[in-house]
């Protein structure tokens, strides 16, 4: 077990299995409502990332998912995150194509944002 596992078992422990097979592709992300019903609604389909963030919203009754930008005018963000709530509440964070547990809070100000 890897030290992301741990992580996610640490801060979801009812819902670890659905978060990692999410991540892992091993849960079709389109099993949730919600990414069925917002999928119907797009022109283009969203990524595969996308889907997995709006699953793992559901799933774990976060408060949307969001995007932090470098700069005002960047067309693509820095990472994204699910909001829990808080800045400085545990969250998934997604950057540079891989999944991390943190809060986002930290993860900008690491950044230097």
């Amino acid at each position: 077990m890897n030290l992301f596992d741990v992580r996610v078992r640490e801060a979801w422990p009812d819902q670890a299995e659905q978060v990692l097979g999410l991540i892992r592709g091993q849960v079709d992300p389109n099993e949730f409502r919600s990414v069925r019903e917002w999928v119907r609604e797009c022109y283009h389909p969203p990524s595969k990332h996308e889907r997995i963030a709006y699953a793992l919203n559901e799933l774990l009754s976060a408060c949307g998912v969001e995007a932090v930008f470098a700069e005002s005018d960047d067309k693509w963000p820095a990472f994204e995150y699910l909001n829990m709530g808080d800045t400085y509440d545990v969250t998934l964070i997604y950057s540079g194509g891989k999944w991390s547990v943190g809060t986002w809070g930290d993860y900008a100000e690491a950044m230097g944002l």
